[in-house]
């Protein structure tokens, strides 16, 4: 990182993974063409979880090698500092890499997809919603877990 003043601890970068609506996956494309797509993702632990349709471009590409760059943002605001003369951006910001893998036992796509609907739709996790669904829809379901082998965090506060 060249501007290490503005590095996050290791805590603040899992916040931000933890905030952030969505993190936008990276990998290696066909013919060496990058290919990126943004995901909702959920950390457990180490790990980051995703749903998807079992088959197509994404799939493809990370079922052949499964190495992933993955970008968070945060609270990204274009700014103007008057007293510097200086348009710039304040962010906070994840940056993370890893390897992914397909999820196939039944119990850890199951487990993986409720900790996904929890996050993002806590309020529909009430009564059976949740065993209904994934009763109908586990078994057309991709899940996919990112083992996270760096993790870095870098943020522009709107004062420094």
């Amino acid at each position: 990182m060249r501007r290490s003043d503005r590095a996050l601890s290791h805590e603040d970068a899992l916040a931000i993974i933890d905030h952030a609506p969505f993190g936008t996956v990276a990998m290696c494309g066909k013919d060496g063409l990058p290919y990126c797509v943004p995901l909702n993702l959920v950390r457990v632990n180490n790990d980051l979880y995703f749903h998807c349709a079992l088959s197509g471009t994404k799939s493809d590409l990370l079922r052949s090698g499964g190495r992933v760059c993955i970008t968070f943002v945060t609270q990204a605001q274009p700014g103007y500092q008057a007293e510097k003369n200086n348009f710039t951006c304040f962010y906070r910001s994840t940056i993370v890499t890893g390897q992914a893998h397909e999820v196939l036992d039944p119990l850890e796509k199951t487990e993986a997809l409720r900790a996904i609907c929890q996050r993002f739709l806590p309020d529909a996790m009430v009564g059976d919603n949740f065993s209904r669904a994934a009763e109908t829809s586990l078994h057309r379901t991709g899940i996919w877990r990112i083992s996270m082998d760096q993790i870095t965090g870098k943020s522009r506060p709107e004062r420094d």
